[in-house]
């Protein structure tokens, strides 16, 4: 095994998992990943090459185009619409009491100023959500099935990559940069910090939204954590992890702390191969009543971070 890691370059690899498959498969491929000493960083191993991740990115979006054009999945995407435009109806009503008024996007309120980009924006439901609280957003997406569904929820999205010229152009001139489940897809994300950096204000904001590296279900549910995701999740963090590559890319922590979501119990079940459709609501309470313990020992599934220049 070479022990090299592929971020700090320091010889002190450690394997944690193996045999982890592909979310969504294209392959049978089994999948490692080890965690480094010394910046602390869990990685791919061996890390994939660019036209490894580019195959499986074509193979995701064939995949996404065949769900939207199915009708059950695309009218589930509106009625998520409508609950992010803040339409008020009984369901929307009964789906805020049923999640505990959980935050889909808990960084919405923390943002500063007036102007968002989205890098990485998916199908375009944060802009969405941004967009009825009234700030100006660019979107940014390089998934053609994302972009257009965006487009017939009203949400005009750039066809790019995150870290391109134009990207990066645009972040030189809005107030917020959010990176919604993306810093983990990043293949050299100590690189792309320090680009990020030198492009943006000094009073930018940067959301860092991500699986927890230390979720308690990791080390559950072991090699079948739905956070693994070979080959595009490439690197992942915990706190500690964060600090570090974040500290060393030029920046400072105005805030970080693990978040607690409803349905992550549910999610990591349904990854591993069970079948809880019918208890989920009481795996929602479950999920409620743990919360706080989680939290303090910052076991929570996802981790938020917001970072500005040093």
């Amino acid at each position: 095994m070479e022990t090299i890691c592929p971020i700090c370059k320091k010889n002190n690899l450690v394997k944690v998992v193996s045999n982890c498959k592909e979310n969504i498969r294209l392959t049978e491929k089994s999948y490692s990943y080890v965690k480094c000493l010394n910046c602390k960083i869990i990685s791919l191993f061996p890390t994939p090459d660019i036209s490894t991740i580019s195959n499986h990115y074509q193979f995701l979006n064939k995949e996404k185009e065949k769900n939207i054009s199915n009708k059950k999945t695309l009218a589930l995407l509106f009625k998520i619409k409508d609950y992010y435009q803040n339409t008020k109806n009984i369901k929307n009503i009964l789906r805020n009491i049923l999640k505990f008024g959980e935050e889909d996007f808990p960084y919405l309120n923390r943002l500063r100023g007036k102007k968002i980009l989205d890098l990485g924006a998916g199908n375009g439901f944060f802009s969405l959500a941004a967009k009825e609280k009234g700030f100006n957003v660019i979107s940014i997406e390089q998934n053609k099935s994302s972009i257009n569904f965006a487009k017939s929820i009203g949400i005009k999205m750039i066809a790019s990559d995150i870290s391109s010229k134009i990207s990066m152009e645009y972040a030189s001139v809005v107030d917020n940069v959010i990176l919604n489940h993306v810093f983990e897809h990043i293949l050299e994300p100590f690189n792309f910090l320090s680009i990020l950096r030198n492009n943006i204000s000094n009073h930018t904001k940067v959301v860092l939204f991500i699986p927890n590296a230390n979720s308690i279900w990791r080390y559950i549910f072991k090699e079948k954590w739905y956070g693994w995701d070979p080959p595009i999740h490439v690197h992942l963090y915990n706190k500690k992890s964060l600090e570090l590559i974040i500290s060393n890319s030029g920046f400072k922590v105005e805030y970080l702390s693990t978040i607690n979501r409803i349905d992550s119990l549910y999610a990591a079940l349904i990854h591993s191969g069970k079948n809880p459709r019918n208890l989920k609501l009481i795996l929602r309470f479950v999920s409620f009543i743990i919360q706080p313990i989680l939290k303090i020992f910052n076991l929570a599934p996802e981790l938020l971070c917001i970072i500005s220049k040093k």
